[in-house]
């Protein structure tokens, strides 16, 4: 049996300065809060597991405003299309807890990284 370490929030720990350009030109993206970092528990995907597949997906989001939906972008891919969909999965969730959502502050872009390893 595999043991998984899944490392999200050693990569962007603190909050703070903008640390890139969000995508289509919005403005910079920011490090998430530590509340939305302990919200990350990944599980791994079922099928990525089984292929054994690894990586990191850094992926963008956008907390919205009011009641709309988050939106989401992978960045940089982890080379596996299901564990870059697990990642945002996972980011959906977290977004959908009211006291994370606000945390973070609507009408901002952020950017997290999920490492998939298998050990």
């Amino acid at each position: 049996m595999h043991r998984i370490l899944l490392a999200a929030a050693h990569l962007f720990l603190v909050t703070g300065p903008a640390i890139a350009e969000a995508p289509g030109g919005e403005p910079p993206l920011l490090a998430p809060r530590p509340s939305f970092q302990a919200c990350i528990r990944p599980e791994y995907p079922p099928d990525a597991l089984r292929w054994g597949e690894e990586g990191t997906t850094t992926f963008a989001f956008l907390v919205p405003v009011g009641d709309g939906a988050p939106e989401f972008r992978v960045i940089r891919s982890s080379g596996s299309a299901r564990l870059d969909a697990g990642a945002l999965q996972i980011a959906g969730k977290c977004l959908a807890i009211p006291e994370i959502k606000a945390d973070l502050g609507p009408g901002r872009w952020y950017r997290q990284s999920i490492l998939w390893v298998l050990q």
